[in-house]
């Protein structure tokens, strides 16, 4: 009779017989986070490299509050890769980033909200359905409820789904908002 090896002997912990050996994917977690906050910390190439794309998922998510502080949920819709696994961790332990070098969008009107971030909690669309919603919304570059809406708030603008421009008054060289 030979002792078993298991992988709750290898990573279970000593006092209940383990060997406590860290786990794999907790070093892994640990490993991204050490990462990410470590060039973002220390400003260098990768760590530019690492704000500029933390902005392009920012704009890919469509959310109106930094991504990182929003909760995995909300990631269906962007493209897989190591930040959007970072994103997972800093959720899963409740963890948040702070950088005043993280691009966030701005919204126009009082108590704006997030498109995708509407569409989602609605609970009425499955992932692809999301993501097809989200390709639609980054061609119409609509990032809020109110780059749908009318000037008034009340309908949506028609105009700005079918990307027909605003007419521009000749004289004043001014957008004339639509307001139905």
């Amino acid at each position: 009779m030979g002792l078993r090896k298991t992988t709750s002997n290898a990573f279970g912990p000593r006092n209940l017989g383990g060997f406590g050996f860290p786990s794999l994917s907790q070093s892994l977690e640990k490993q991204h986070q050490r990462m990410l906050c470590g060039h973002l910390r220390a400003a260098d190439k990768v760590g530019h490299a690492i704000v500029n794309t933390m902005s392009a998922l920012q704009l890919e998510s469509g959310l109106i509050d930094p991504f990182l502080h929003s909760p995995y949920k909300f990631s269906t819709w962007v493209t897989d890769g190591w930040l959007k696994e970072c994103w997972r961790i800093l959720d899963k332990h409740r963890l948040t980033l702070h950088s005043s070098k993280l691009w966030v969008p701005t919204t126009l009107h009082a108590n704006d909200k997030s498109f995708m971030q509407t569409i989602a909690k609605t609970n009425k669309f499955e992932n692809g359905q999301l993501c097809q919603i989200n390709r639609c919304r980054i061609y119409l570059k609509v990032i809020t409820i109110s780059d749908l809406s009318t000037a008034c708030s009340k309908q949506v603008n028609q105009r700005r789904i079918s990307l027909t421009p605003t007419p521009v008054d000749p004289i004043s060289g001014l957008s004339k908002a639509a307001q139905n």
